[in-house]
């Protein structure tokens, strides 16, 4: 029983790509190319941070396979230029991971949180403007997956920068999107 709650945020991280890439393939919607591309060198940076310390969260790995799936299909799609804020978080990333090779791995998830953060921005405003722009099957998956990952890293006392950090920020990213994407939210 514990081998299948430690493997369940794995799996629902997983098969959370599923409804989101069947929406991009299938039911026309759309993504913004480069921020894939910045939460991919994030998350690439802070997959390989964790591995070189040898604590590796389940769902960034889920991540990192799910990334590079939608990357590649985002990638025929012609994008606009590059924005202020999609530079300042490539460069925060490519800073982090260089950071990490003299202040440790530690340095560079919080480097790599911080980009993935600010990253997200854009995302939220897009939501703001249309509640439909993402797939709320696909986030509620990534949130429950989170948070059987949290539960299982037991008592906060024991959480880590390299164990908690990661799951934490995205636990927050996951509720910020599916809040942004309730439908009757009440518009200003």
């Amino acid at each position: 029983m514990e081998t299948i709650v430690n493997a369940l945020p794995l799996v629902l991280s997983i098969g959370a790509y599923v409804p989101y890439i069947w929406g991009l393939l299938k039911q026309g919607k759309q993504t913004a190319k480069r921020s894939w591309l910045v939460f991919l060198v994030a998350n690439t940076v802070t997959l390989v941070a964790m591995l070189v310390q040898g604590q590796v969260a389940p769902q960034v790995i889920a991540y990192e396979i799910g990334i590079i799936a939608i990357f590649l299909i985002v990638c025929r799609r012609p994008a606009p230029a590059w924005s202020r804020i999609e530079k300042l978080v490539i460069a925060i990333a490519v800073t982090a991971a260089v950071s990490g090779l003299f202040l440790g791995p530690q340095a560079t998830i919080v480097g790599c949180m911080i980009a993935v953060s600010i990253g997200s921005i854009p995302l939220f405003k897009m939501l703001w403007g249309n509640p439909d722009g993402e797939p709320r099957v696909a986030w509620a998956l990534f949130l429950i997956g989170s948070i059987i990952y949290l539960f299982n890293l037991g008592p906060v006392s024991g959480w880590t920068i390299m164990t908690a950090l990661a799951p934490v920020v995205f636990l927050l990213q996951q509720i910020t999107v599916l809040v942004l994407g309730i439908p009757f939210r009440p518009r200003t």
